[in-house]
């Protein structure tokens, strides 16, 4: 169900969140953290488990069955690790809740919502 917030992804955030588009599990990010920055196994399973505890609290991430395991590919040089992080914007939830069919005042158009 919509919520109308707004998401920004901010460091890895959005390299890391991509990846789970193609099937990765949270045994998978950590190989991936692991082989493209520098970080230890330890602390790379950590960043792993938080960033995916955060995904899933503001319903951007749910488990599926996984059909086919996930490829890794290997991310080339090692880089610094930066946490990612997720700002979560609720200032336009009354807008981006509004229905643009049904919604919308005749004179003004939208986005403007309908007088009651």
């Amino acid at each position: 169900m919509p919520v109308g917030h707004y998401y920004s992804f901010i460091g890895t955030a959005n390299e890391l969140f991509s990846e789970f588009a193609t099937g990765t599990n949270e045994k998978e990010l950590t190989k991936i953290i692991l082989s493209r920055f520098l970080l230890n196994e330890e602390v790379a399973r950590k960043e792993s488990l938080q960033f995916i505890e955060t995904l899933v609290s503001y319903q951007l991430l749910e488990e599926v069955e996984l059909i086919e395991p996930n490829n890794i590919v290997e991310g080339g040089e090692k880089r610094h690790f930066e946490k990612p992080k997720i700002e979560k914007f609720d200032d336009m939830q009354e807008l981006l809740m509004l229905d643009p069919v049904h919604e919308v005042d005749n004179e003004k158009g939208w986005p403007f919502k309908k007088s009651s």
